[in-house]
């Protein structure tokens, strides 16, 4: 069957696996009882009992909030209450003392989302480290840059700051070479592979040993 949804850069299951699994784990904790299954599936967090926990001072103040406040559409960088505090709640008493700026976002994932498409280029490599989320390397890939990663530990079980310095001076090396084409509209994902940019332009990278 054909489909006619558009491309874009990746492949999507019929079932997402996360929530597949996640469903497969409910059904075994009503088929065996929840103290055989260990469900690890979403980030939610539960309590010893296996209920779901919920703040008492979030839910308190969403059953006392009149309807119209939650119904309507909010401010698309989120209100200024609300970035007021999440600020103080970032910072607490070291917030810097230059341009700060807060925007809401659809949840963790979409934070996530914009910080790649808005700080980065198409054709990028997004650092981070070996042991990562796995949709990093999904939100990238639809946003045609790439990952790279560096070791999280080194063999004494400490932060790889070694290899982390390698990777970042690698990148940096890899942005600041000449000459490559500066049109970025017809990038595909399938030239992601050993290519990085910085604005205005594509550099193509071999793959080298250390």
């Amino acid at each position: 069957m054909k489909s006619m949804a558009a491309y874009n850069g990746r492949e999507i299951p019929k079932e997402d696996k996360v929530f597949a699994a996640s469903g497969a784990a409910l059904e075994a904790v009503e088929k065996y009882g929840p103290e055989k299954v260990i469900n690890a599936t979403v980030g939610a967090l539960y309590d010893d009992s296996g209920e779901l926990i919920v703040l008492k001072s979030v839910e308190r103040i969403m059953k006392s909030l009149p309807a119209k406040s939650y119904a309507a559409y909010a401010p698309i960088a989120g209100t200024p209450a609300f970035k007021n505090a999440i600020a103080k709640a970032a910072f607490g008493g070291y917030e810097p003392k230059s341009y700060v700026a807060v925007v809401g976002t659809p949840g963790g994932t979409g934070a996530i989302r914009n910080v790649i498409a808005n700080y980065s280029q198409p054709g990028d490599k997004i650092l981070t480290h070996s042991w990562h989320w796995a949709p990093y390397k999904s939100i990238s890939g639809e946003l045609y840059r790439g990952i790279e990663r560096f070791e999280m530990f080194d063999e004494a079980g400490n932060f790889n700051i070694e290899d982390f310095e390698y990777k970042v001076k690698k990148l940096t090396r890899t942005h600041e070479e000449p000459g490559a084409p500066r049109d970025h509209t017809q990038y595909s994902r399938q030239q992601s592979d050993g290519v990085l940019a910085q604005p205005g332009r594509l550099v193509r990278c071999q793959k080298s040993a250390r």
